[in-house]
């Protein structure tokens, strides 16, 4: 089953090459929530209140990130997926992937912060 879901990985891997603007629709996101908030309060907030906006930010990324692996596919070729592979395969495999977007998507996050707030 390991084998099942690291080949269903890589077909999300795939399928997000495909659509290369979803990755740059989510990466102008946080680069734009990050930008905003430094422009709105620039040096009025103390850490722990860019802290919780720091986590705000990641927490609307994901549920971007989440809702566009989950409803990436129409019915018809979900099913056609869920004949192939096990559906517990298959929706393990797109919480592992979405889990390392949100690694990817934390880390640009965490760069562009540092960047604007030093």
């Amino acid at each position: 089953m390991s084998g099942e879901i690291i080949r269903l990985i890589k077909l999300e891997a795939a399928l997000d090459l495909r659509q290369r603007a979803a990755w740059g629709g989510l990466l102008l996101y946080v680069v734009s929530a990050v930008y905003v908030c430094h422009l709105a309060v620039k040096d009025a907030l103390n850490a722990t209140t860019w802290n919780a906006l720091f986590w705000i930010i990641l927490l609307f990324a994901a549920f971007n990130a989440l809702a566009r692996s989950f409803q990436r596919e129409d019915s018809s070729r979900q099913l056609y997926l869920y004949t192939l592979a096990h559906p517990q395969s298959v929706v393990l495999a797109r919480s592992i992937y979405a889990a390392l977007t949100m690694m990817v998507l934390s880390l640009a996050s965490l760069l562009f912060y540092t960047l604007f707030l030093g």
